[in-house]
């Protein structure tokens, strides 16, 4: 499964794309299934914070493991603010996502895709 497309979510809403980054401290939640653990009526969901940015990177406060790499993190409000794709090797409570610049820039990329008609605008929340 990706975050951007999932067969079988066609039709139902996307996650809008904030804006800007968040602020250090902001309260963030990220919805995984590390090591395959989720079922038909259970999805963790995890919280932690914002901690700033290091080596280009967007750092959370949020565990992860094996699973959680792709998951979203989203703002108090629903929106995406980062993906999961790494986990610190020493502390498996501090995470890795791209920036939301980078994000962007990734979409624009995929923008030039004939299968992927989407506006900035069309991403981002009020």
């Amino acid at each position: 499964a990706c975050i951007l497309f999932v067969k079988s979510l066609e039709g139902r809403p996307a996650l809008i794309l904030r804006k800007k980054a968040p602020k250090i401290g902001d309260k963030v939640y990220n919805v995984a299934a590390p090591a395959g653990f989720f079922g038909e009526q259970m999805v963790p969901i995890f919280e932690g914070r914002y901690s700033g940015t290091y080596d280009q990177h967007d750092i959370y406060t949020i565990p992860a493991m094996g699973g959680s790499s792709g998951s979203p993190v989203v703002d108090k409000d629903g929106n995406l603010i980062g993906m999961i794709f790494a986990v610190h090797r020493q502390f498996p409570m501090i995470s890795f996502s791209p920036s939301i610049d980078d994000l962007y820039d990734f979409l624009a990329d995929i923008k030039k895709a004939p299968s992927a008609p989407l506006e900035r605008e069309e991403l981002t929340s009020p």
